[in-house]
Formats: C-alpha cells, structure tokens, sequence
C-alpha cells in the first residue's frame, strides 16, 4: 500500500501522455483526441496545486536560511529511502529520489518541445512536494530557487573541449543545448558529490557507466 500511496500519482501522467502517442495510430481525429487529453491534464493539475498552494509559506527570494535548510534535508531524507520502482522499469534506481528522477527520464522524449511541457512539469513538481511531505516531514511547498539569490548550490567544475548538448526524439526538432562556463559536477553547496549521490543518467534510468562519476553535473 505505500507503494501505491507514493508512486501510484505518477501513473496517471504515463496514462495521459501514453495515451497521447498511441492516439496518432486511432481512428479518432488526433486533434480532438489531444484537446481532450489536456483537458483532463489540466483538471488533474488544478486539484492538485490548489493542494499544494496551501502549504506555501512564502517567496523563494525571502525563503530563510532556516526554511532552505529544511527542504535540503528533506531532498536528503527521499534520497535515503530504498526505491519502489521495480528494477525491470527503472534498472539504475536506488533511492526512492531516483524513483522520480526515473519517472522523469521515462517521459522525457514525450513532454519536451511540445504542448505537454507546462502542464506535466508543473504537476511532476507538486507531486515530489507531496513526496516530501509525506515521507520526510517537510512542512513547506518544493520551492523555485531563484539562482541569483538563494542557490543550492554552484556551478560544475568547467570542462573544456565539450560538445553542445543535442537531444533528438522521433517526430521533432531537435533541442540545442549550447556550451556554457560549467559542465562538470557541481563543486559547491549541499549536493555535492561528497554529500549527494546520483544512481541515473545521464539521461537514462540506468546506472552511469565506468569513469562517469556520481555527481551532479551543472553548466550555467
């Protein structure tokens, strides 16, 4: 049951947009088809964030050193926990952290450059505020850290002689990710590879290969 209780909100976003690329292959119209699966998205976020406004306490910007130090060990505590995700779904994952991060991996090539980026990422986020909440005690809202004032933490130890990043998925233009000042694992703040491990990526639901590391990497 609290396997259901944890994962299960993440079930409808696969059901919505799965549902959005087997559409194509129907009878019905594809437009229609679309407008109707959004609009369902759309209810589903709108009970959900309503939910979670709640427990908003304040502004990123005026967040207190305090508060902040809540959230980072509430990110501590989900990455402490074992995860629910059968390794057959998700062979990398570890930690019930990398359940989410997993999630997100798997519907990457269906809710980026394109109508569904907004809505599933807005949802996908109140869903991990309420994963917070539950298993490790937080008491506030997953906070939208404003780099300039409050980061979490630097940029990535710079990496020259690096490719842009490319990302292609079938049916789309691909996205460009020019080179930056970073590119290596963040080297400062609370999650750095010392104190903060990575078991996905990247990119992908299975462990880094041999030599990748286990940090997060940062480019800004």
């Amino acid at each position: 049951m609290k396997f259901l209780s944890i994962i299960a909100p993440l079930l409808p976003l696969a059901t919505v947009i799965n549902a959005g690329v087997a559409g194509h292959g129907g009878n019905q119209d594809p437009e229609v088809a679309a407008s109707k699966r959004i609009d369902q998205l759309q209810k589903q976020y709108q009970k959900v964030i309503e939910s979670t406004i709640k427990h908003r306490k304040t502004g990123c910007t005026s967040t207190t050193i305090l508060r902040r130090q809540d959230c980072i060990n509430a990110v501590y505590c989900l990455a402490s926990l074992p995860a629910m995700t059968p390794p057959s779904l998700i062979p990398g994952a570890r930690t019930l952290f990398d359940d989410y991060v997993g999630s997100h991996f798997l519907r990457t090539p269906f809710v980026h450059s394109d109508g569904f980026f907004l809505p599933f990422h807005r949802h996908f986020v109140a869903l991990y505020g309420q994963v917070l909440r539950a298993e490790c005690g937080y008491a506030g809202a997953q906070p939208y850290w404003d780099c300039s004032l409050c980061s979490l933490g630097g940029n990535g130890v710079f990496v020259p002689s690096r490719e842009p990043l490319v990302l292609t998925f079938p049916g789309k233009d691909p996205i460009v990710f020019p080179l930056a000042t970073g590119g290596g694992c963040v080297a400062s703040g609370p999650f750095t590879a010392d104190k903060f491990s990575v078991n996905l990526g990247p990119v992908v639901t299975s462990p880094p290969g041999p030599g990748a590391g286990w940090g997060i990497t940062r480019g800004v």
